[in-house]
């Protein structure tokens, strides 16, 4: 008898290996995948799709000790599956949930950076939250309060 989970995990599995044979089918993404391959020592650019279908997508880090609420102060995120991640997005809130601003997230070097565009006088209670969205469509969200 299969489980629930079990079901769950096969599902899953399945569109994994629908989305790896879509994608590849796009001669840029098959490249992309391809790089991926190479590099992370992988097999195949099918094996490397799947991979990254299947890895979820997780935000590892959220630096804001440079932010003191000054226009133009980084906030620094990391995600911990940094493959081809389509979207970062920062929104800052005060405590009362009211929206102090929201952006994207750039990518340098060392992961995101975002850079606030708006003055905020009271910092402490304002809560950060990342969203960041990868190619497979995966999604993740992370909440830090000042």
């Amino acid at each position: 008898m299969v489980t629930p989970n079990q079901e769950a995990a096969r599902k899953r599995f399945q569109d994994g290996v629908y989305y790896a044979k879509a994608v590849l089918m796009d001669p840029a993404i098959r490249e992309d995948y391809t790089t991926r391959a190479k590099e992370a020592g992988i097999a195949s650019p099918y094996q490397a799709a799947l991979q990254d279908f299947l890895k979820p997508l997780k935000i590892a880090s959220i630096r804001t000790d440079g932010y003191l609420g000054v226009v133009g102060q980084p906030i620094f995120i990391v995600a911990a599956d940094d493959f081809k991640i389509q979207s970062m997005t920062v929104t800052l809130q005060r405590a009362d949930g009211t929206v102090i601003e929201s952006g994207s997230a750039v990518k340098d070097s060392s992961g995101w950076i975002y850079l606030a565009t708006q003055a905020n006088a009271t910092r402490a209670g304002t809560k950060v939250i990342v969203q960041a969205k990868d190619r497979p469509g995966k999604e993740a969200t992370e909440e830090q309060i000042l």
